[in-house]
């Protein structure tokens, strides 16, 4: 944080206590940061191999060493739904958050292919990020059931696995392709049912239909049965709270 800046928050807190009739100091007057839902503690050490890691022969990384290299308390951002992986961060004391996208595989777990309930274009074509064009990852729509029960059931193996929570690539969706002028979505059948259901074109149901998968994806857990080490209370804390960009 540079010194100007550091300089314009001390008068603003300042300037704020006087307004109010009295001068406070900055300590007076700061609030302490209320934690999100799911957020790291103070006293977390944050790290992230990304992936479970080695991920080939030759990867000289493993994520458990380096993660101790690191006095590592909870692993974020990582991208597996691979059960003996989570159980072992897990026995090993760490808390692991698990990386959702919207681009996630068809099913069965374990799938390579991103074809089912994907978003379409008016062409009918799916589509996908701007920097992920050529990986053949298209996105799923939110309104399709085929990627629905897919990203639950990424949700569902990594909770009775043992992950404590969730971080969301993109959580916007499709609302973020549309919304930055990427792409023009989503025609699915879906999509179109419900927009002629309301009298308005797709593009203009998109936004709240991702606040409405999110939160339908928040209240899913708590209907599992989970592990000694969890509760619902806990896999909805873990899930965090979508501030929904």
């Amino acid at each position: 944080m540079s010194y100007r800046l550091v300089s314009i928050l001390i008068y603003c807190l300042v300037f704020s206590a006087c307004h109010v009739g009295r001068t406070l100091t900055v300590q007076q007057a700061a609030q302490p940061a209320k934690l999100p839902s799911g957020a790291p503690q103070y006293s977390d050490v944050c790290f992230s191999s990304r992936w479970e890691r080695p991920r080939n022969a030759e990867d000289s990384l493993e994520t458990f060493q380096s993660a101790r290299n690191f006095h590592a308390t909870y692993l974020n951002w990582v991208y597996t739904t691979n059960p003996n992986f989570i159980k072992k961060a897990d026995s090993l004391g760490y808390r692991l958050q698990v990386a959702l996208t919207p681009s996630l595989p068809d099913l069965p777990l374990g799938s390579s292919t991103n074809e089912k309930g994907r978003i379409l274009n008016k062409s009918g074509q799916k589509v996908t990020a701007p920097w992920m064009k050529g990986w053949n990852n298209w996105w799923g729509c939110v309104n399709n059931p085929d990627f629905q029960d897919s990203y639950f059931a990424h949700m569902e193996a990594a909770i009775q696995a043992g992950a404590y929570g969730f971080q969301v690539d993109d959580p916007a969706m499709g609302f973020l392709l549309l919304r930055n002028k990427w792409e023009d979505v989503c025609y699915c059948d879906f999509c179109q049912k419900k927009a002629d259901s309301l009298g308005v074109p797709p593009t203009d149901i998109q936004e709240v239909s991702v606040k409405d998968f999110h939160r339908k994806m928040k209240k899913k857990p708590r209907s599992l049965q989970v592990g000694k080490y969890r509760s619902p209370a806990t896999i909805s804390r873990g899930l965090g709270a979508f501030p929904f960009w």
